[in-house]
């Protein structure tokens, strides 16, 4: 995976991390709730191993009850700064 590509799975799944965390949920409670059956992809996402889809993180907020403008934003900012840095051919930090 190349830098800029790991970076933002890594800030997506660290910020929707902090969602759950901030919650007081378990990743199992998380899956739960999202109708898996296992924590696994959970943790997939939170560690960066998988980029969800926009389904899924809609999915995932509402089951947090966090699906808001200020979520979303703060996810189109991390999205705007990688493409942003992809489009200059540069190192996102």
């Amino acid at each position: 995976m190349d830098h800029n590509k790991e970076w933002v799975s890594k800030k997506i799944g660290s910020y929707l991390k902090n969602l759950r965390v901030k919650k007081r949920w378990s990743q199992g409670d998380l899956a739960e709730a999202m109708g898996y059956s296992s924590n696994q992809f959970i943790s997939n996402i939170e560690r960066g191993v998988c980029v969800p889809s926009p389904q899924v993180i809609y999915h995932l907020l509402d089951s947090l009850g966090e699906y808001s403008e200020k979520t979303v934003s703060e996810l189109l900012k991390i999205q705007k700064k990688y493409l942003k840095a992809e489009f200059q051919g540069k190192k996102v930090s």
